[in-house]
């Protein structure tokens, strides 16, 4: 404990020494050594200066490369508030990236380059500056004008040439700093955030999702599962489901990336600044092959999906050319004045496929949520009346006779149990072999149907969900089934393995 004392003093004491040097220093008149030390942090080669003013200074900066050529418009209200816009678009202030704004005047007024690589060069085509890939130019509010150009990448990659407007002096600069004025046009400074973003705590309940798509017969709907009373004794499993094409619940593993993958929606950059006739009909947006409508509370989130956008690679070795899609043309309700271009990612509702994300336990109603549960596989069959809850409960069959509730619950749980192994929607099917139905105590609710056909082409057992084929599942199970449902009646041993 003295020598921990001992330190902890020591420490002290060092830092009160500290801060008296540091309090003498200041008292003190400045030293050599200090003047030194700030002049060469501070001070820079003025032959390496490209671009340099101050920002209030900036009344517009020119941009011209590859894509595009635009001029960027700096204004300030008698309040002293800084606007930004794009020369000749007309679109609502909350739709440009003010960040972006100040993200690239900041690298035009003060441009200072990394080296100098030929004085007064006579042939800037060696450096890809007789054709420039981008030219800058800024001016002032006193009228005057600087301006530069950029060329070729360096051969180290990371950074690349630069000449001012007019002159041959080569220089060297950061790419990244750069990279905007060769690869920005208009549309960049449009805002990309679609939808508004939420957290998986504060996100509003979806309650449905629904998807309609050319290729596709029928619409993908998912629907929120009414959420429990606070006094139920009911266990929510789901908390959605699909209600088309199939009567079946939404996979849990697939339940946040499906039900909250409109929230946050961000397009890769906008196309279009007028969502009029023409545009729609250049993107085919006036009749979108696909269109994702969620439903949350009292609003509704229209997402319209148009053209595929298209790029074409051609392998080097092979020479073989393949075509690839890079994006979508899109756009959404809560911001219709703008086309964007989605990646094919973000707007995966194109492409998927409705079984990636249906769950393999097709149904699991709560056993206390249903009044009835009945079973025939055409030499077995019974009708089970519930009533009560997991405290007090009753269970009858149709004739009036009570049964056993411990020995019907075992039955029920070898229902529910049963699992899809593999997906199959073809309509063709075999000979019925059991069916069971679900009668819910919530009368809204349609009954549950479910009937196990055989296989056509393999020993396998079709799963029909409310009178459509959705899986695949082990014979055995149907096997197992027939033979609990016979020993049920009897009052003998339910076997839940299978």
């Amino acid at each position: 404990m003295k020598n921990k004392q001992i330190i902890i003093f020591s420490l002290i004491g060092l830092a009160v020494l500290g801060a008296v040097a540091a309090l003498l220093m200041l008292t003190q008149p400045g030293s050599s050594q200090e003047e030194e030390t700030t002049t060469e942090a501070t001070t820079i080669d003025e032959n390496l200066i490209i671009s340099q003013a101050d920002e209030e200074e900036i009344a517009s900066i020119r941009i011209k490369n590859d894509s595009d050529d635009y001029t960027i418009i700096r204004t300030v209200d008698e309040e002293g508030n800084v606007s930004w816009a794009i020369e000749g678009v007309d679109i609502d202030a909350d739709l440009y990236n003010s960040g972006i704004f100040e993200a690239v005047a900041g690298y035009a007024q003060d441009l200072t380059a990394k080296e100098m690589v030929e004085e007064n060069a006579e042939d800037l085509s060696k450096y890809g500056l007789d054709s420039p890939s981008a030219e800058v130019t800024v001016t002032k509010t006193d009228g005057t004008q600087t301006g530069f150009i950029l060329g070729d990448s360096a051969p180290t990659g990371s950074y690349t040439y630069v000449a001012k407007s007019g002159e041959n002096d080569v220089f060297t600069n950061y790419t990244y700093k750069v990279n905007s004025f060769y690869s920005y046009t208009r549309m960049s400074y449009v805002v990309t955030d679609v939808i508004e973003a939420y957290d998986s705590t504060t996100a509003p309940t979806v309650q449905k999702i629904t998807v309609k798509r050319k290729d596709l017969e029928q619409d993908i709907v998912l629907e929120a599962l009414p959420e429990l009373p606070e006094d139920s004794d009911s266990i929510a499993v789901f908390s959605h489901q699909f209600t088309s094409p199939y009567n079946v619940n939404l996979d849990l593993s697939a339940a946040s990336q499906y039900v909250y993958a409109m929230y946050g929606l961000t397009a890769d950059q906008a196309a279009y600044l007028e969502v009029t006739d023409e545009t729609k009909a250049l993107t085919g947006l006036d009749d979108p092959f696909c269109e994702v409508s969620m439903l949350v509370e009292d609003t509704i989130y229209r997402l319209y999906i148009g053209n595929a956008i298209e790029e074409e690679y051609t392998d080097e070795a092979s020479g073989v050319t393949t075509t690839a899609v890079t994006g979508y043309y899109g756009y959404c309700n809560k911001v219709p004045d703008v086309i964007y271009i989605f990646s094919p990612d973000t707007v995966f509702w194109v492409t998927m496929d409705v079984e990636d994300y249906i769950s393999k336990i097709f149904l699991m109603p709560y056993i206390y949520d249903l009044t009835e549960v009945s079973y025939d596989d055409g030499e077995t069959s019974f009708t089970v009346t519930i009533e009560g809850n997991n405290e007090e409960n009753r269970f009858t069959l149709a004739d009036g006779t009570e049964v056993d509730g411990e020995l019907f619950k075992t039955m029920y749980e070898y229902m529910v149990q049963a699992r899809g192994e593999e997906i199959y929607t073809d309509e063709a099917k075999g000979e019925l072999l059991a069916t069971y139905t679900y009668k819910y105590e919530d009368t809204t609710k349609a009954d549950s149907v479910v009937r196990y056909y055989e296989g056509v082409d393999d020993r396998s057992v079709i799963v029909n969900v409310d009178g459509k084929n959705v899986y695949k599942t082990k014979p055995m199970y149907v096997t197992r089934l027939i033979e609990n449902a016979k020993s049920f009646l009897e009052g003998g041993e339910i076997t839940l393995s299978y």
